[in-house]
């Protein structure tokens, strides 16, 4: 037993192929039991512009699936979702690569430097840290509060964005935090 268990778990990582039924299943109940625990999963959507699945452990009913926005707040062209079963929660910030070093996200990277990076596995700690603030207002929230949260404070525009490619919308960590502003407007 773990005395200091995981109150949040990112995930920047997702299985490629498509998983043997048996495999995937494994990774449903996995992640059911930690969230079943109060444990709040997130996960990449995958990389590779796909339109009919997102990668697991993000396609897991249990796992908040995160997609990647650019600065535009257009969808990442290689940011997956599925027009069908399984897709994307939210989005958040990932860029694009031809934004690296524009506006692409920064990253820590070895021999204290810093490099441009842009994917899904940048969008999903975004989630991740406004999870954080949110159970550092609220330690008592589960994941269905936090998703909730996450939900009814995300910005949707349904003028460019559908609920396959998008979700709820992109994660907007002030209205999210309680402020009337939406990322930022």
């Amino acid at each position: 037993t773990n005395q200091y268990p995981a109150d949040i778990i990112n995930m920047s990582l997702g299985a490629r192929n498509r998983l043997p039924s048996k495999t995937l299943q494994s990774v449903n109940d996995v992640t059911k039991r930690l969230y079943d625990q109060g444990v709040i999963l997130i996960a990449a959507s995958g990389n590779k512009g796909l339109n009919n699945r997102i990668y697991a452990p993000a396609s897991s009913p249990w796992v908040f699936g995160v997609g990647s926005v650019t600065s535009a707040y257009r969808r990442s062209s290689f940011s997956n979702y599925a027009l069908t079963g399984p897709t994307v929660d939210f989005m958040a910030p990932g860029g694009e690569a031809s934004e690296c070093g524009f506006s692409g996200i920064l990253s820590t990277f070895p021999d204290d430097n810093y490099s441009c990076f842009a994917g899904t596995s940048m969008a999903s700690p975004f989630v991740a840290g406004v999870v954080a603030l949110l159970l550092s207002q609220n330690p008592n929230l589960g994941p269905e509060e936090v998703k909730a949260k996450l939900v009814s404070s995300a910005w949707f525009d349904s003028t460019f964005m559908t609920r396959e490619a998008f979700g709820a919308g992109i994660v907007c960590a002030d209205r999210a935090l309680g402020a009337t502003s939406l990322c930022g407007r």
